[in-house]
């Protein structure tokens, strides 16, 4: 007999093997279970830290929104003086009458003249350029906001058009 071939058969070196294998399995499952469990506790405490930060930020924007909305139940509603309602009912007469009436600037007229109908009406008329601006005053119209506004907005026009950016007010 060979003497390298008893050494494979021997039951001393097939228990030792065969524990060798158990060990090094255990250790691996113990590694994997490991690692799983260590993953399911990061994605909870990721997922409870991030809401708690989108929470704070969340508080956060309803403070903000609460102190506006209580800011504007606390401002007057907006009502022109005798003397500016005439003038207003004057331009809108001077622009109706005209040959091509601004429909737009009607529409503004009316809706701080707090006329909301005859503001639908004119925004009807609305087309070309201004139909960008048609859904700034439907809403506000929507919303019966008499008071004068100001806003930015961009133009229709090509990048690079000096009229490609312009800023208007709302007010007369």
């Amino acid at each position: 007999m060979k003497p390298h071939i008893l050494w494979r058969h021997s039951l001393k070196n097939r228990v030792t093997l065969l524990m060798l294998g158990i060990f090094v399995f255990s250790i691996w499952a113990l590694s994997f279970y490991a690692s799983r469990k260590l993953q399911v506790d990061m994605q909870r405490a990721m997922g409870e830290r991030q809401f708690q930060a989108v929470s704070g930020a969340a508080a956060h924007v309803n403070e903000e929104l609460t102190e506006r909305l209580e800011a504007l139940e606390r401002v007057p509603e907006y009502a022109p003086s005798d003397e500016q309602t005439r003038n207003m009912e004057q331009i809108v007469k001077l622009l109706e009458a005209s040959a091509n009436p601004k429909w737009l600037e009607l529409a503004e007229l009316y809706r701080e003249l707090g006329d909301m109908d005859a503001a639908t009406r004119s925004l009807s008329h609305i087309t070309g350029e201004q139909e960008r601006l048609h859904s700034v005053i439907e809403k506000l119209v929507s919303l019966k906001v008499r008071g004068p506004v100001k806003f930015n907005y961009w133009s229709i026009f090509k990048v690079g058009d000096p009229r490609s950016q312009r800023s208007r007010w709302l007010t007369f």
